[in-house]
C-alpha cells in the first residue's frame, strides 16, 4: 500500500540524515586538513617561524622559553624530526590537534543538544574562518580551543556519569594543566571553574569525590605543571606576561580606538573578505553571525537559567578581552560562539516544528530548505577562506622556504658538493638555522660574507651586485618582483 509519508521519508533521505551528516562532517574535515596544506596560506608567517624555532630548540640546556605552549612545541618538534623543516611539518601539529578538537566538540555538542543540532553546529564551526585559521596555522593558537573543548567535554561526562567517572577527572586535570600552559588559557579556566563553583549540583559532585582521589589528581597536576612552575620561579614576569597576554594590552586611548576599529572590521564588516592581521575576515560569515545573534537573543530571553547566565557572562568577558587585546584574543571566542550557534540552530528548528506541531509532512519537507541553507553557508565559508589566501598577496607570509629547500637539495645532490652559504633576513636567521640539521656544512648568515667564493643562496630581495645568479627561483604571483631565491656560484 502506497504511503505518502513513507515516500517523503525515502525521497528526502530522512532515515539516513545522521549517517549523511557525519559523512559530510568527516569529508569536510579531510578536505580542510589536506587540500593545499603546503600552499594555503601562501608561505610561513614570522609567528610560525618563531614557533618552529622554539620547538626545534626544546632543551633544558637552552633555557625554558619553550615551556609556554610546551605540549604543542613537543608535537611540532617531533613533526619536524620526521619530515624536516617545511611548511607541511610546521602546520601538521595544528591539523592533528584541530581534528581532535572537532571530534571532542562534536561529542560534547551531542551531550548538550539533539544529534541533528550537534552535527550541523560542528560543520558550521569547522568551516568557519576562525577555526580554519587556527587549524591551518603552524602556531600553538589551536591549543586554546583544544584544551577548552576537552575541559568542557570531560566536565560534562563527569557530571553525567556517576560510575567509572575517574577517567573524566583525569582528563579534566590534564585539560586544566594544558590551559595553564596556553596563552589566554587561564581566562577560559577562570570562567569555566568560576561558573561551575556557582552551580550547586557541580559543587555537590565535586564534594562527593573521595579524598584519596583528590590526592591522586593533585599529584598528577603537580607533575604536569612542574616545568611551568620552574619557569615561573626563574622568570616570573616574563611567564605571567606570556600566559596572560599582558603584552597585547593597550597602552593608550589611541590603542583602544584602533582595537575597536579592528573588532569592527574582523566581526562586522561583511562587505568584503580580506586578510587582516593574518586572519581571514569576517571571522564569522553573515549566516553564522545571524545564528550567533539568534542564540544570543534566546539566551537573553532565558537569562535566569544557569546555562544562559554562564554563557552570557562568558561572552561578556571574552568580548572585553577582544576589545583590549584585538586579534590576539580572537581564539577565545570559538567555544562560546560554538554554543551560541548550536542554540541558534536549535531555536530555528524548534520554531519550525512549532509552526507545524502535528504535520509530519511539513516537518520532513522543512528539512529541505534548512539543509540548503546550511549547505550554502558551509560552501560560502570554505570559498571565502580559500579564495582569500589563493588570490590575495599578504605581506605577513614568506614563501621562500620551499625554494630554499629546492636550491639546497639541487646543490647537495651534486657529487663532491661542499658547504653552501645561505643569506637570509636577520629576523629569520634562527629559523633557517634549523636546516643545518639536514644539510651539513651549511652556513646561515644575515650578512654577505667578505669572501663570496663558493655557492651562495640568497633570499630575495638581497642580491650580490658584482655577480650574476646562476639560478633564480620565483613564484607565480604577478608582482613587481616575484623572485624568491637567487643562487650564486
Amino acid at each position: 500500500m502506497f504511503s505518502r509519508l513513507a515516500f517523503l521519508r525515502q525521497a528526502t533521505l530522512y532515515r539516513y540524515r545522521f549517517f549523511l551528516g557525519y559523512g559530510i562532517l568527516i569529508a569536510l574535515g579531510i578536505y580542510i586538513s589536506t587540500v593545499d596544506l603546503s600552499s594555503i596560506p601562501r608561505g610561513i608567517s614570522q609567528s610560525e617561524m618563531n614557533s618552529a624555532v622554539a620547538s626545534n630548540f626544546m632543551s633544558l640546556n637552552l633555557g625554558l622559553d619553550w615551556v609556554v605552549n610546551a605540549p604543542y612545541h613537543l608535537l611540532q618538534k617531533f613533526s619536524m624530526m620526521l619530515f624536516g623543516a617545511s611548511q607541511f611539518s610546521i602546520v601538521l601539529p595544528s591539523v592533528v590537534i584541530g581534528v581532535l578538537t572537532v571530534i571532542i566538540m562534536t561529542l560534547m555538542l551531542r551531550r548538550w543538544f539533539k544529534e541533528s543540532v550537534a552535527i550541523i553546529a560542528a560543520i558550521i564551526v569547522l568551516t568557519s574562518s576562525s577555526f580554519m585559521n587556527m587549524m591551518r596555522d603552524g602556531t600553538p593558537t589551536i591549543m586554546l580551543a583544544f584544551w577548552t573543548m576537552l575541559l568542557l567535554y570531560s566536565s560534562v561526562e563527569f557530571l553525567m556519569q556517576h560510575e567509572k567517572a575517574f577517567i573524566w577527572k583525569i582528563l579534566m586535570t590534564i585539560a586544566v594543566a594544558g590551559l595553564m600552559y596556553t596563552p589566554l588559557g587561564p581566562y577560559s579556566l577562570f570562567i569555566l571553574v568560576g561558573s561551575g563553583l556557582l552551580h550547586p549540583h557541580i559543587r555537590a559532585r565535586y564534594r562527593s569525590v573521595k579524598l584519596y582521589r583528590h590526592i591522586i589528581l593533585a599529584t598528577l597536576a603537580g607533575i604536569l605543571l612542574a616545568p611551568l612552575l620552574i619557569r615561573l620561579f626563574i622568570s616570573p614576569n616574563e611567564t605571567i606576561t606570556a600566559i596572560l597576554g599582558l603584552s597585547a594590552l593597550p597602552h593608550s586611548l589611541g590603542d583602544i580606538k584602533n582595537n575597536l576599529v579592528f573588532v569592527f572590521e574582523a566581526f562586522f564588516n561583511f562587505s568584503r573578505t580580506e586578510i587582516l592581521g593574518g586572519v581571514v575576515t569576517p571571522v564569522y560569515g553573515t549566516a553564522s553571525a545571524a545564528l550567533i545573534l539568534l542564540g544570543f537573543f534566546k539566551l537573553v530571553r532565558d537569562r535566569f537559567t544557569a546555562r544562559a547566565y554562564t554563557l552570557l557572562s562568558w561572552m561578556a568577558i571574552v568580548l572585553l578581552l577582544i576589545v583590549l587585546m584585538a586579534g590576539f584574543a580572537i581564539p577565545l571566542i570559538l567555544a562560546p560562539a560554538m554554543l551560541l550557534i548550536a542554540i541558534g540552530i536549535e531555536f530555528l528548528i524548534n520554531e519550525w516544528y512549532r509552526i507545524f506541531p502535528f504535520n509530519p509532512y511539513a516537518r520532513i519537507v522543512g528539512l529541505i530548505p534548512l539543509s540548503v541553507l546550511f549547505l550554502l553557508l558551509t560552501i560560502g565559508n570554505l570559498t571565502a577562506y580559500f579564495n582569500a589566501y589563493r588570490y590575495t598577496s599578504y605581506d605577513g607570509y614568506y614563501d621562500q622556504l620551499g625554494a630554499v629547500r629546492s636550491a639546497l637539495h639541487n646543490y647537495y645532490s651534486l657529487p663532491h658538493s661542499s658547504g653552501a652559504t645561505l643569506i637570509v633576513p636577520a629576523q629569520q636567521t634562527a629559523f633557517y638555522d634549523i636546516l643545518r640539521k639536514t644539510y651539513k656544512d651549511l652556513g646561515v648568515s644575515s650578512t654577505l660574507p667578505a669572501d663570496t667564493k663558493g655557492t651562495i643562496i640568497v633570499i630575495s630581495p638581497v642580491t650580490i651586485p658584482e655577480k650574476i645568479p646562476t639560478r633564480i627561483y620565483t613564484n607565480d604571483l604577478t608582482k613587481k618582483d616575484s623572485t624568491l631565491v637567487r643562487v650564486y656560484k
